[in-house]
């Protein structure tokens, strides 16, 4: 991940049972991109968090 030329943005769940919440924080931290935690979502893209995602893709894609 050292080598993206481009902004990332890692996305995880605090329910996350596959990648636990740490994970996205530390792929920012080594790429130089930016982390995001969502609270309450697992790993699954679930609807309820649809706004919330499409919030921080749009806000970052547009950055």
């Amino acid at each position: 991940m050292r080598r993206l030329t481009v902004p990332a943005l890692f996305i995880g769940g605090s329910e996350d049972p596959i990648f636990p919440p740490g994970h996205a924080a530390a792929a920012a931290e080594v790429s130089g991109g930016k982390a995001l935690l969502i609270d309450g979502m697992g790993h699954a893209l679930n609807p309820a968090y649809f706004n919330v995602l499409t919030a921080a893709i749009l806000t970052h894609v547009q950055a």
